[in-house]
């Protein structure tokens, strides 16, 4: 694609084909207002698309052609946002990793991906050494996980200094000394268009992780999603997650489609979170995820948080977190969704529908997919209201999992429906009712237990922060209901009146078994990984 496009010919009902593009478009038509706000420090739209050039720049020097894969081992920061897109402008691919891998995980990533170069920083060595992490990764993907044919991965430490396997910052950026960034920017646009934007591991809860291949028309399908917000360049959107999971890269693209600010931080705590959203005047808000949105509202500073300029935020969660979410934040419209890596936004509400609909269901199916609800007994879809499994196509699709075909064909079909594995109910007028996953589903004596609805009576109980459920083997019963609770500060633990609280309030074969009490959660990313819960309880058994 030609860069004469510019001004006016793409919008955001067509946005552009690459993140290169996105940021071109954004600094042509906005190159003064504030793109980026990461833990204090700002660039503008044009400050940004010159450290991008820089950083492609870099790229090249150090070897990296198109179509190779860049791993980035990177916390949220400016510089996080100049490698993302100026890995678009060298047209290479970014693979963000999660910075909780353990050696040994990120060591099997590394296998699969076999990036050209990672990209880490010192910038967090309080918190975990990066730099250590991927070195003892890269000898343990050599020892364990070998690729035939694969050097191991450059390494760029983008605020540390050069040494034998490692590339400082000021070397890097030093590669575009005396280059004319404009003339460079325009050859580098020219071919800015990759097959593949970035692979982005999905949580790998039940497997190891999958790297889920996502294009440009897959990103192009997240841009479209701000008009569901009604975002326009005065807003400031607020993104606590973290750079290794979509909902960074996606809500990135309708913020810049639009020339919004985009504002986060290094990485997610409440009380910091809670000041950058006073201080920086947010708009919108994009919590989430139950951990993120309930610790905000538990926050002792919550309660004398300047919250007057948020107009919306999304969060996922029971109806009754819902509720209690809302009523947090009453002058705010509170959006949820349905969606995943696999196929971003399927479903979601928009700020003007009304309050019970957006309290009870998860909005109606996005205008540029295709939804239906599958029996996998008969092999035929059901009709409307009808409970079965969710299936979805359209350009919002991802395009397969990398290095296995086996299990993209388990997850897309020859008509390019993608097989989610989630049990929901289509309305006629396209609203979505997500009902749990089928692999999550708990079988009680012959009876179906859907843990989300035991964790919507849960949550009411008085002191529970966050709840989960999950099955666990019975010799009786086949299986039978457990969960994990984490209690507010300062509200007192009682299982046996939290179990007759259920037992008040649900037929018998919902109700928990176990309650247990947990201060921190098992995760990968943002969300919590309910297999590892149940492993606990199971392993627990075992030595009783």
């Amino acid at each position: 694609m030609s860069t004469a496009r510019a001004r006016g010919i793409r919008g955001i009902d067509l946005p552009p084909r690459s993140f290169a593009q996105l940021l071109h478009d954004a600094a042509d038509r906005w190159p003064d207002k504030e793109a980026l706000v990461v833990a204090g420090r700002r660039w503008t739209y044009a400050e940004l698309e010159r450290e991008a050039t820089r950083w492609a720049l870099g790229l090249e020097a150090l070897g990296v052609e198109r179509g190779a894969r860049i791993g980035s081992l990177m916390p949220n920061s400016l510089e996080f946002f100049a490698l993302l897109f100026g890995a678009s402008l060298a047209g290479a691919t970014l693979v963000p990793y999660n910075m909780r891998y353990k050696a040994d995980e990120l060591a099997y990533i590394l296998s699969d991906s076999t990036p050209a170069l990672v990209v880490t920083t010192e910038a967090v060595s309080d918190y975990v050494d990066l730099p250590a992490l991927l070195a003892e990764s890269s000898a343990l993907q050599q020892e364990r996980y070998p690729v035939a044919g694969y050097a191991p991965a450059k390494v760029l430490v983008f605020d540390g200094g050069d040494s034998e396997h490692v590339v400082g910052g000021a070397t890097f950026l030093a590669t575009s000394d005396g280059r004319d960034p404009a003339a460079e920017l325009s050859r580098l646009l020219v071919a800015s268009i990759p097959e593949h934007s970035a692979i982005i591991y999905t949580s790998g809860t039940t497997s190891r992780p999958k790297g889920a291949i996502l294009t440009p028309t897959y990103f192009e399908a997240w841009a479209r999603i701000g008009k569901y917000w009604q975002i326009t360049e005065q807003d400031r959107f607020w993104d606590p997650c973290p750079p290794f999971h979509i909902t960074v890269f996606g809500p990135i693209c309708w913020t810049f489609a639009v020339g919004a600010t985009f504002i986060s931080d290094t990485y997610f705590e409440a009380g910091a979170g809670l000041r950058q959203i006073a201080e920086e005047r947010a708009t919108l808000l994009y919590p989430t995820y139950p951990p993120i949105m309930k610790g905000l509202m538990t926050h002792p500073d919550f309660a004398t948080t300047d919250l007057s300029a948020v107009r919306a935020f999304v969060n996922i969660g029971t109806p009754e977190d819902l509720r209690a979410a809302q009523a947090a934040i009453p002058h705010a419209a509170q959006l949820s969704l349905y969606g995943s890596t696999e196929g971003g936004y399927v479903a979601i509400h928009s700020v003007d529908d009304p309050l019970e609909y957006r309290l009870s269901t998860n909005g109606r199916v996005v205008d540029h997919v295709d939804v239906r609800i599958f029996d996998p007994d008969t092999g035929r879809p059901v009709a409307h209201g009808e409970v079965g499994e969710i299936q979805y196509r359209g350009p919002n699709t991802f395009s397969g999992y990398l290095g296995d075909p086996a299990k993209t064909a388990a997850m897309i079909d020859g008509e390019g429906w993608v097989h989610t594995g989630d049990l929901g109910r289509l309305e006629a007028d396209r609203t979505l009712h997500y009902l749990g996953r089928f692999n999550e589903m708990i079988k009680v004596g012959g009876e179906n237990v859907a843990p989300p609805e035991v964790e919507e009576v849960l949550a009411a109980y008085p002191g529970v922060k966050l709840c989960q459920v999950v099955g666990i083997p019975d010799a009786r019963l086949s299986e039978v209901v457990a969960a994990f609770v984490e209690m507010m500060q300062g509200a007192e633990y009682d299982e046996a009146a939290m179990i007759e609280y259920c037992r008040e309030r649900m037929a018998r074969f919902k109700v928990p078994v176990t309650i247990r009490q947990i201060d921190e959660w098992p995760m990968s990313a943002t969300k919590i990984q309910r297999a590892r819960l149940r492993e606990m309880l199971i392993a627990e058994g075992d030595q009783s």
